[in-house]
């Protein structure tokens, strides 16, 4: 399976969603409904941060963008799905 680190910046994920629910993951996988938000239901963690330092100065650089990374995650998943 694809895996990818990012830049140290802190998001949400509702931030990322915000950003690409209607664009990026609904154009990958056909979908075109509406995402609500059940505003009643906790978030989780309020923070998870990583410290990117360590593999950035193993000379780590991100090859994959983010749309790239959740496409090839669901073709992945679509492959395993269909396999069994």
């Amino acid at each position: 399976m694809p895996n990818g680190v990012k830049k140290s910046k802190i998001v949400t994920l509702i931030d990322i969603l915000g950003k690409i629910e209607k664009v990026v993951v609904a154009k990958i996988v056909g979908y075109n409904g509406d995402v609500r938000w059940d505003q009643e239901k906790p978030d989780g963690t309020l923070q998870k941060l990583l410290d990117v330092s360590k593999i950035k100065k193993l000379g780590w650089k991100q090859k994959i963008a983010l749309k790239d990374g959740i496409r090839d995650v669901y073709e992945w998943y679509l492959q395993g799905k269909n396999k069994g």
